[in-house]
């Protein structure tokens, strides 16, 4: 009866910590965001200068690919035959002290089903990432509503965890082509976006619509230029995505370098999206969909976080089927060897992980040797 009530006890108190800084992690985040966004600004105006100048850091592909790079893009490398480490979360920053103060309470409460270090990112910005031989990145995209213009950010959460070294997405798209200009025989890059559809009264916050979806689809295009391949550069000749893997033709991965790739995470707005026009040419994003609607004659790119779920599956959706499917290697704060191992053995060619193998993160995940890329 003592260890209940010690429990009950334990469990009020913590929520009375949680709930007495709530104000003070407000305002201390939203000092931080403050930062975070002259951060950006000055942060793409100097890569801008750097391009200008020719000065941009060089990276070589060869470099991060476990095996022989140009034998294998000789070999007719293609697309869906190309894995690539990819960051959760790219956008974010470590989070304020208030909230790695709450991890911590959580933490306890919990018994350590919460990390008490979820909030100590280590990524820092997209260029660096990219840098390290990241090939893909995953960015929430919030919608906000200022009057009649509508503009996206880049945050985890508008209240709790608003750290981000990419708080105007515009300004992290020029980044990204920035980047890809400075390295155009770069592999192809896999940009995820994950809208967050739930609408908060605060910040001139707005819901995630159609209409919205359309002008995230205008804003690619115009951000991008001819970096961006839609879905109807992949399509070419064929009438769908279904048709293509039959024919087991996704495109080369040397006809795709220098080029980015736009993937819409799974929202509510998805198949609407889609039935604006199902074959996808006139569309700047390839719907991400969940395994269950595999038989799509639009599917080509899937959704399965659980690699273990999706290692049972891998000669039907990936070997035979010919999808390309995003799956975790890890969580923040838990770096676990069990899903690791199952996400390398499922075949998933895009591998979120929030360990990526740059300077200074412990406890990496990566190929064999390190490498973020390999066939």
């Amino acid at each position: 009866m003592n260890r209940i009530l010690f429990f009950f006890v334990r469990i009020i108190a913590a929520l009375v910590a949680v709930i007495a800084s709530f104000t003070p992690l407000y305002r201390q985040n939203t000092a931080q965001l403050a930062k975070d966004k002259a951060w950006q600004k000055a942060h793409v105006e100097e890569l801008a200068q750097q391009f200008a100048a020719g000065t941009m850091p060089q990276v070589n592909e060869r470099d991060f690919f476990d095996g022989d790079l140009a034998a294998a893009l000789a070999d007719g490398l293609k697309f869906n035959e190309l894995r690539y480490v990819a960051t959760h979360n790219s956008y974010q920053n470590e989070s304020v002290s208030e909230l790695q103060m709450w991890y911590g309470i959580v933490s306890r409460v919990t018994f350590g089903a919460v990390p008490a270090n979820g909030g100590e990112f280590q990524l820092g910005s997209l260029s660096r990432q990219l840098d390290g031989g990241v090939r893909s990145l995953e960015m929430d995209v919030e919608t906000m509503k200022t009057g009649k213009k509508t503009s996206f950010v880049c945050l985890h959460s508008p209240v709790l965890d608003m750290t981000t070294n990419s708080y105007n997405f515009a300004l992290a798209l020029r980044e990204i082509r920035l980047w890809s200009k400075a390295h155009p025989q770069h592999l192809p890059l896999t940009v995820i976006i994950e809208p967050k559809v739930a609408m908060l009264p605060l910040q001139n916050m707005d819901v995630f619509t159609l209409e919205n979806a359309n002008l995230l689809d205008a804003l690619l295009k115009k951000a991008l230029g001819s970096r961006l391949v839609t879905p109807g550069d992949v399509l070419r000749g064929y009438e769908s995505f279904a048709q293509m893997r039959e024919n087991d033709d996704w495109p080369t991965v040397q006809s795709l370098r220098g080029k980015v790739l736009v993937l819409l995470h799974s929202t509510l707005v998805t198949n609407s999206y889609i039935r604006q026009d199902q074959t996808l040419r006139t569309q700047a994003m390839f719907p991400m969909l969940n395994v269950r609607d595999a038989n799509k004659p639009y599917a080509a790119f899937l959704l399965e976080n659980d690699p273990e779920k999706l290692e049972a599956q891998r000669q039907a959706l990936i070997e035979t089927e010919k999808f390309i499917v995003r799956t975790r290697a890890d969580s923040f704060g838990k770096p676990d060897e069990t899903p690791r191992k199952a996400a390398l053995r499922s075949g998933a060619q895009i591998l979120s992980t929030d360990y990526p193998p740059l300077q200074g993160i412990e406890s990496p995940f990566s190929f064999a040797n390190g490498a973020t890329l390999a066939r």
